[in-house]
């Protein structure tokens, strides 16, 4: 599925008619699409700092495209992360650079979220661009 397409579905997803009641439910859905974490990766460069809820993210490259895993001890912050994981999983580490998260106001999730974790999700933008851009520089050198 290309990257417009996934966020085609996002679209008819988060309609502009969800209450914010309904956007939490369609939220906690989405935590279907987190790859589970491997308890010794529980380190420092995979914890998501700046982010309401102990959340760590790690990726690996296969077949030139990135795939992200994770683990929250947040019910919500699982469902955040599925979306971008929807969005994220299977995509170029380029692509993930590329990403404006404008689409998250689009939807209405960062409206729907609280400022603390608005602020969490942007982390977790931020954390995935990050891990991006290091398997970019690694996959240089070699």
């Amino acid at each position: 599925m290309t990257f417009e397409n996934k966020i085609k579905i996002l679209y008819q997803e988060f309609p502009s008619s969800l209450s914010k009641e309904e956007r939490y439910l369609k939220i906690l859905s989405f935590s279907k699409y987190i790859d589970p974490f491997l308890n010794e990766a529980f380190t420092d460069a995979h914890l998501v700092h700046g982010c309401q809820s102990v959340t760590y993210i790690s990726s690996y490259i296969d077949g030139g495209n990135i795939f992200f895993k994770a683990k929250s001890d947040a019910l919500i912050t699982k469902g955040l992360v599925g979306v971008l994981f929807f969005l994220f999983n299977g995509e170029t580490p380029e692509r993930i650079l590329q990403f404006n998260d404008t689409l998250f106001n689009e939807l209405q999730i960062f409206s729907s979220l609280s400022p603390n974790r608005s602020n969490g999700l942007s982390q977790m933008i931020l954390h995935c661009k990050k891990l991006s851009l290091h398997l970019i520089l690694q996959n240089s050198h070699q």
